[in-house]
């Protein structure tokens, strides 16, 4: 553990300050390999949420196909009378 009481930085050397034109090489760096499938998985993951936000939920849906209950109930209580 090194505790430093001074006030310069170690790091940084006020004479050889490089300033480095920016470049669209550098933007395209972001669109390269490591990044490209951390791009390709947010713009999956946003059209999914698209997609599903565009069909409303369940909401919509029709009723489960089946026989209506209504004569199985009617049925079911004529013959629990006896």
């Amino acid at each position: 553990m090194v505790i430093d009481y001074s006030r310069e930085d170690w790091l940084y050397d006020g004479e050889r300050v490089e300033q480095r034109d920016r470049t669209w090489a550098d933007l395209k760096r972001f669109f390269g390999p490591p990044f490209l499938t951390l791009w390709l998985g947010g713009g999956l993951l946003f059209a999914l949420a698209l997609w599903r936000g565009g069909l409303g939920g369940l909401g919509h849906c029709a009723p489960p196909k089946g026989p209506p209950m209504r004569p199985a109930r009617r049925w079911r209580s004529r013959h629990a009378r006896g």
